[in-house]
């Protein structure tokens, strides 16, 4: 995420929260109020940056709002060190797209992918493909 993006939103036990501070490399501190009367139920407690916001969590237009930028950068900036779960999508494929199956066993696969998009609408497809693909992570055990 941008580090101009205080005040973002992030998704934990059912309830958004704001991201207060500046967002430092991979690090960030949300504020969660008086919600925590103790640590049972929120350590280890899965916190959702971004999806399609259906069940009313965070979206990549809600963190382009707060960093003042669009959408499809928001998608795009995910370091490559974040693991990427894909749910019924090929990596790497665009829109109306035919996609190869890559085959390799996914102990060895390489999780960087590079995607040249020739135009600004080709590059906000993308952007698009990949907000509406995206899905919650846990990000610590």
């Amino acid at each position: 995420m941008p580090r101009v993006a205080t005040g973002g939103p992030v998704r934990v036990n059912g309830v958004n929260y704001p991201v207060v501070g500046r967002i430092a490399m991979d690090q960030m501190v949300i504020d969660l109020g008086n919600a925590v009367t103790d640590e049972a139920g929120w350590l280890g407690a899965e916190a959702v940056m971004f999806g399609d916001g259906a069940d009313g969590g965070p979206t990549a237009d809600d963190w382009a709002a707060a960093a003042g930028t669009n959408n499809y950068e928001i998608v795009t900036r995910v370091s490559p060190r974040v693991p990427r779960i894909y749910i019924n999508e090929t990596p790497g494929r665009m829109p109306g797209e035919r996609a190869s199956i890559d085959k390799t066993p996914l102990s060895e696969a390489l999780w960087e992918r590079t995607v040249k998009v020739a135009t600004a609408e080709r590059t906000h497809a993308l952007g698009s493909a990949l907000a509406g693909s995206l899905s919650p992570v846990t990000c610590w055990s």
